[in-house]
């Protein structure tokens, strides 16, 4: 009879087991029904109840199964609520309907970060709940893969966003900067958000395990901060493409009467909403970034110049260089954008300097900059006081000591 009875209950109990993981049972069941059949193997041995009695075995003897089985429901609802969550995400961004919320700081910013590190830490918490480092650091690995996910769906949002934005203007939707200015202060929020992650649980397992998660997590970082640099260039890229038909006009007849004015300004207006809304952080690096793209569009624009009036020409860019000097310098100190304005004196030395004492002035700026030969003898075809003659012979002397000294170029432009 007590045989009978084992032999019954255990059927009973399978058949149960059973039934409950075909109704697809939550994560946190899977944990608890693992360490519930431990128990039950343990006490069937205390009671020195025979194996032959405890057939079949439960869940086929792979109750081991169920940990993976774990893993995998963690891994769907990470999947499926991102999946989601990116899709309304993202019709949002394209849609652009209403302005993006402000949030405490007066920075733009969405829900979308602390929603999806929510989730995520709601699932790292279920993983830590197995009390097994194998699980943290497989689930860390899956947030790395989810949230690589998001960061280059996003990349290609910002793209094809500003594709349109300058492709076809009329037909796309306003508030591009505002959306991408709340991008970009996500991606930070995100990025701490994931140091803070790893903070918290690199403490909870074994090294073998805590490197792994650390790896994965600073990876994540490193994403996040790539799509806000991407976020900061595309506001680069839209003042630029904005700018077009003004840059166009550099060094050319209405340069004489101020255009660069004009270029500063639209530059203020940008960075007036740029400076409001954005994270001082990323402001501070889209300062840097900007500046070098204003000064790449500058002498690119000089060294296809034609025929320069001199000494107005000369007059204009000290003008030019003055606005620029002032503008940028309210955001940051005239003294650190010395260096970055440095080249624009070289080259107004360079094209000041009388025909014999040209080279002095060169040999000053390629030490800094590299031979640079193109672009100087572009910048001395343009200068109206130097005729066929005297370019060639400044450049002989140029490229003599070039050869003597045996200079490397570093490219300016």
């Amino acid at each position: 009879v007590h045989a009978f009875f084992v032999r019954e209950y255990h059927k009973a109990l399978n058949d149960s087991i059973n039934k409950i993981m075909r109704a697809e049972p939550e994560a946190s069941f899977l944990l608890t029904l693992h360490s519930w059949i431990k128990e039950y193997k343990e006490n069937m041995k205390d009671l020195e109840i025979s194996l032959e009695l405890l057939e079949p075995p439960l869940l086929g003897g792979k109750e081991q199964s169920l940990i993976e089985d774990y893993l995998n429901l963690i891994i769907k609802k990470l999947d499926e609520w991102t999946a989601n969550l990116m899709k309304t995400e993202v019709a949002a961004f394209i849609a652009r309907e209403e302005r993006p919320e402000v949030d405490s700081d007066g920075l733009y910013g969405t829900q979308g970060a602390v929603i999806l590190f929510q989730m995520v830490n709601q699932q790292v918490d279920l993983a830590l709940d197995s009390g097994q480092g194998m699980i943290l650091a497989r689930v860390v690995e899956e947030v790395n893969r989810v949230m690589r996910g998001v960061q280059d769906q996003w990349v290609k949002v910002i793209d094809a966003e500003y594709k349109k934005h300058t492709e076809k203007p009329d037909e796309v939707a306003g508030g591009l900067v505002e959306y991408i200015i709340a991008l970009a202060n996500d991606q930070l929020k995100s990025a701490d958000f994931a140091e803070a992650l790893s903070a918290r649980i690199e403490p909870l397992v074994s090294e073998k395990y805590s490197t792994k998660i650390r790896d994965r997590l600073n990876d994540a970082v490193d994403g996040y901060l790539d799509v806000a640099k991407k976020c900061t260039q595309t506001l680069i890229d839209i003042i630029f493409n904005d700018l077009k038909p003004a840059t166009k006009q550099l060094f050319q007849p209405s340069w004489y009467d101020g255009i660069t004015v004009q270029i500063i300004e639209t530059m203020r207006d940008y960075m007036s909403d740029y400076q409001t809304y954005l994270n001082p952080t990323l402001l501070e690096l889209l300062v840097e970034d900007l500046l070098d793209a204003y000064l790449v569009t500058y002498l690119t624009a000089l060294a296809n110049a034609p025929k320069l009036k001199m000494p107005a020409a000369t007059d204009r860019i000290k003008d030019d260089i003055r606005d620029a000097y002032n503008f940028f310098g309210t955001f940051k100190k005239k003294k650190e954008l010395e260096p970055q304005f440095e080249v624009l004196e070289m080259v107004l030395s360079m094209l000041e300097a009388s025909k014999s004492l040209a080279f002095l002035s060169y040999w000053s700026f390629a030490k800094v900059y590299g031979p640079n030969i193109a672009f100087v003898e572009a910048l001395m075809k343009a200068r109206g006081d130097l005729d066929r003659s005297g370019v060639n012979e400044v450049m002989d002397s140029v490229k003599r000591k070039v050869k003597e000294e045996n200079l490397t170029n570093r490219e300016l432009l």
